[in-house]
């Protein structure tokens, strides 16, 4: 009778050794699921951050070469021709620039480098 209890109880514990060896498959698989899913996931952020500062990067690009035209042309109107900051580069060029990019009212950022570009050439602000 001992002997059959024993054995009962031993096939017992092999069926809930073999559900739980089960469930940790389970659970691996579905980890490793997850951890490839936010390794892909990570790589399309990077990507995409990439992306994102690579396009950035050329609106500022074109930002700096329009600023560089508004100051040649703000230069030839004041003073009959010569260049404030011809690649836009002056005292305040690249700074306002990062403060357009960065949401700062265009109006503001163009006619404090303006008015930046005039003080150098000796002129009074306008």
């Amino acid at each position: 009778r001992i002997g059959v209890v024993a054995e009962r109880q031993r096939a017992d514990l092999e069926q809930a050794l073999h559900r739980l060896t089960i469930r940790i498959e389970r659970i691996t698989q579905r980890l490793d699921k997850l951890s490839r899913d936010g390794e892909d996931r990570h790589a399309a952020q990077s990507s995409e951050t990439v992306k994102s500062m690579q396009t950035l990067d050329s609106r500022i690009r074109a930002l700096e070469t329009s600023q560089g035209a508004l100051r040649r042309s703000f230069s030839q109107l004041t003073f009959g021709g010569g260049s404030a900051s011809g690649s836009g580069e002056g005292l305040g060029g690249r700074a306002a620039t990062r403060q357009l990019v960065k949401g700062v009212p265009s109006s503001s950022a163009q006619e404090g480098t303006v008015a930046h570009g005039a003080q150098r050439e000796g002129a009074t602000t306008p």
